[in-house]
């Protein structure tokens, strides 16, 4: 009985997520967790990722789905992991197909096109570029907060991005952007979701279900 009654009753998730994951991979999440057999009402809170990982800390989200940012450590033994992703440069392509800018072409600056620090992305080019100064020949032209605003600026041909793979399949296929550096400055990325300590009982079984999930 209590088994059908858990069937019937709508359970209710909130979820809260980055701006570039609530449109890469956020929609096969709601799409796996729409077959459950479930009545379940999704809430979707979008926000930096600083701000996402308040929301959790705070308990004012169930879940967050993000990359692996070591400011979610402490929550790391609580979620599960659905996939990697790499971090691609990638820039506009000349007449034939090939990329405006190489990062290993050190003659000129390269522009480059930078997320904001409170992004969790761009930490993780601050880090790559850092790591690399050496080679790098770069200027910073922009900042800005969402993956997909620098992808337009990137096909504008105004520089150089760091753009999910999942976010530009479709734009490298058709020669819009090119691969513009090699695999050293290509990091790879964990994606995740966490729970908040606080789970509530009732969402169990979700959570369980989607252990199962990968993209």
């Amino acid at each position: 009985q209590m088994a059908e009654r858990d069937l019937r009753d709508k359970l209710l998730v909130n979820f809260s997520c980055t701006h570039t994951l609530s449109m890469g991979i956020f929609p096969s999440v709601l799409e796996y967790m729409n077959k459950l057999p479930y009545q379940v009402e999704t809430h979707l809170k979008v926000a930096d990722a600083d701000d996402c990982i308040s929301l959790l800390s705070s308990n004012l989200c169930d879940y967050l789905l993000a990359f692996s940012d070591p400011k979610l450590n402490k929550y790391k033994l609580n979620s599960i992991l659905i996939g990697e992703a790499k971090l691609l440069p990638v820039c506009q392509t000349d007449e034939r197909g090939k990329p405006k800018f190489l990062l290993t072409d050190k003659s000129k600056p390269t522009p480059y096109l930078a997320y904001q620090d409170n992004i969790y992305l761009g930490r993780v080019v601050n880090q790559l570029i850092g790591k690399h100064k050496r080679n790098f020949n770069i200027s910073k032209k922009l900042e800005a907060p969402m993956a997909d605003s620098l992808k337009m600026m990137a096909m504008k041909g105004l520089g150089v991005a760091w753009i999910p793979e999942f976010s530009i399949k479709e734009e490298l296929d058709r020669k819009e952007l090119a691969i513009c550096g090699p695999a050293k400055w290509q990091p790879k990325l964990e994606i995740r979701i966490y729970r908040n300590n606080q789970e509530k009982t009732e969402l169990t079984p979700i959570w369980k279900s989607l252990a199962n999930m990968q993209f």
